[in-house]
């Protein structure tokens, strides 16, 4: 998928007056009884998820018009223009070990369907390196192996624009709903899954803070995912807390107001290195920032509205692990 001319001229005329106004979400809660548990240089060998976020002008990297987003919304954009190939593969699939038009990455197909998200990826073969987190529904509690020898103590959460339906299982860890069309003042961003590495929950001490965490101190390199299910324009960023929090945020949004780093072009399943994340480009607005690894606090699983257009989406997070 690209994105046309008249979407970046569009996107341009918005500028950095409407940002705010593009962004505002509404937070997914967990439903009554879910658990609430909680606390406290890419080497060679290590395979990449896709292709880089790019310019909004390139053609070959699909939209970046917009950005990382925390619970306030800010729209990860993304997308996988640069693997439009029905066959399932994006144009530089060949970075996870397949070929361009697929074939196979780490053991089994390289998603399965089209590279905006497609269906099921193919096989669940071991990605080299990886540490998986041990998952209880939305929680990778610190009680559990190998969690805090990771020095992780995380929760997932999920949240929408106003006008998208989402449906968030916090046992099953899936997401299902619609996304709208970004509309005239893209508004409209679109939805996500996010994961805090370090977070109390609300019946924390002290309740829903988020702390920083710094991948160096476990000698881990990047992250690694596994999702199934459809899920359109894909976009994977990795946050950094803003620097004002000192490390320790009960806001509501901790991170930067400004581009993130990842892929705009992640698989459904693969792995990221921290020293090769891609920034976002939100068109001359937001904070411009260096993506620092010892404070890094949130992933984010982004579907951009802006890309994917009005789209039906059903995606859950399987697993999700460390890159060492």
């Amino acid at each position: 998928m690209r994105i046309s001319s008249r979407s970046v001229w569009l996107w341009t005329l918005v500028g950095a007056a409407n940002f705010a106004a593009c962004y505002e979400t509404k937070l997914i809660e967990s439903p009554p009884g879910a658990s609430d548990a909680g606390g406290a240089g890419g080497e060679p060998s290590l395979p990449s998820s896709g292709g880089a976020a790019g310019e909004p002008s390139s053609e070959a990297s699909g939209a970046d018009s917009g950005g990382s987003g925390g619970e306030a919304g800010q729209t990860a954009t993304g997308g996988a223009a640069t693997g439009g190939a029905a066959t399932g593969g994006t144009t530089g699939g060949s970075d996870t070990g397949g070929s361009d038009t697929g074939g196979t990455a780490n053991g089994g197909t390289a998603t399965g369907g089209t590279a905006t998200g497609g269906t099921t990826t193919g096989g669940a073969a071991p990605l080299p390196g990886v540490t998986w987190l041990a998952l209880d529904g939305e929680l990778a509690p610190a009680s559990l192996e190998p969690n805090a020898e990771l020095a992780i103590d995380g929760r997932l959460y999920a949240y929408a624009d106003d006008c998208a339906t989402l449906d968030w299982d916090p046992e099953t860890r899936c997401a299902t709903g619609t996304l709208c069309i970004a509309g005239p003042n893209f508004q409209n961003w679109g939805v996500a899954v996010g994961f805090y590495f370090k977070a109390t929950g609300p019946d924390g001490t002290p309740p829903d803070t988020k702390y920083t965490w710094n991948p160096t101190t476990a000698e881990v390199r990047g992250v690694a995912w596994r999702i199934s299910g459809t899920a359109p324009a894909l976009a994977l960023w990795v946050l950094n807390m803003d620097p004002a929090y000192q490390g320790e945020c009960a806001e509501e949004t901790c991170e930067i107001v400004g581009p993130p780093d990842g892929t705009s072009t992640p698989k459904l399943e693969g792995t990221l290195s921290f020293s090769s994340l891609h920034k976002d480009d939100w068109n001359g607005s937001g904070i411009v920032y260096e993506f620092d690894p010892a404070a890094v606090h949130a992933l984010q699983f982004k579907l951009p509205a802006i890309v994917a257009g009005e789209a039906d989406f059903s995606f859950c997070i399987d697993e999700l692990g460390l890159v060492r």
